[in-house]
């Protein structure tokens, strides 16, 4: 196993602006275009950490299990000759032809973090292929350079299952606005008619009217599986069924006291963005379309670090 920093190839798509007078205004960018100056920044720096986790296997090839967090967001030409799949397919492809192993993608914790795609300001990526190609380089120098050997040991499976507070409609009223901007915007395409249908409802996007509509009526809680498994002493793997943001899992990581936490987004049957507190703060589309309401990622988070202790004292 090994880690290694992927600098360039990631970042955090949520900027603020500074006013004229020093006030700071939020707002997000999935293609990295905004100008980075002094009045303009991100809110954060990405978590940059690649992992590689290398099986050896007397009978066949070599498997090769990279973990890496950004958002995929190609969606390849307009023809049928170049669909893609997005950066994973070229990284795959690339790390394949350097290596005598077999490739395994798993998603880490990107709920707010981007890959480096048309990036204007800040880097120049012209598409997925040449953007799968640059982690692969990172990836292949790590294999080569940067990996241990651990004893496998024995692996250990916990599951628990949390009860999580849900953003709830009851506003009738609010319901209906949503449904009449998701009704018009699906039936004409036009935005701005569509958001002038909310009547007066605070409604950001038609997003956000989607996850008013689904939210209406529901529980105030609902349920929600997290697993860790653990291989030997050494090595953790986190699983969640969202797209955590790599803020929440660094910290995740750092209460760990396994020497590598690996973190698995997208697992376990269900998908919603999991803003943490900072996020809640500025406002996002992550915030907007959660299902999840404030607090409830800090108790995913404290969730984990609980079980990664005990599994901890359990394997030593």
């Amino acid at each position: 196993i090994g880690r290694i920093e992927a600098e360039n190839l990631n970042f955090v798509r949520h900027y603020y602006h500074l006013n004229e007078d020093g006030q700071k205004v939020y707002f997000g960018d999935n293609h990295g275009t905004a100008v980075i100056d002094s009045t303009t920044a991100h809110v954060s720096d990405p978590d940059e950490t690649m992992f590689v986790v290398k099986f050896d296997r007397e009978d066949a090839k070599d498997v090769c299990m990279v973990n890496w967090r950004a958002h995929p967001h190609w969606t390849g030409s307009s023809t049928r000759d170049d669909v893609s799949s997005d950066y994973v397919g070229p990284f795959r492809e690339a790390f394949e032809l350097q290596t005598d192993c077999l490739f395994a993608y798993y998603q880490g914790a990107a709920g707010n973090v981007n890959e480096k795609s048309k990036i204007t300001a800040e880097n120049v990526i012209a598409d997925h292929r040449e953007h799968g190609a640059l982690l692969a380089a990172v990836a292949v120098r790590c294999l080569n350079e940067n990996m241990e050997q651990v004893q496998t040991g024995p692996i250990r499976i916990q599951e628990k299952t949390l009860s999580l507070p849900v953003n709830t409609v009851k506003d009738t009223g609010l319901y209906y606005a949503a449904r009449a901007v998701q009704s018009i915007f699906q039936s004409t395409g036009n935005r701005p008619e569509a958001m002038a249908a909310s009547g007066g409802y605070q409604i950001w996007s038609v997003y956000h009217a989607g996850s008013i509509v689904n939210r209406y009526g529901k529980p105030d809680t609902e349920d929600r599986t997290y697993t860790v498994v653990t291989i030997g002493n050494r090595v953790a793997i986190s699983l969640a069924p969202h797209e955590m943001f790599d803020r929440t899992m660094v910290r995740v990581e750092e209460g760990s006291k396994f020497d590598y936490t690996l973190h698995f987004s997208y697992a376990n049957g269900t998908n919603t963005y999991m803003p943490d507190a900072s996020t809640w703060v500025y406002g996002s589309y992550e915030t907007d379309t959660s299902i999840f309401a404030q607090g409830a990622t800090e108790m995913v988070e404290q969730n984990f670090i609980q079980m990664l202790g005990q599994m901890y004292d359990e394997a030593n």
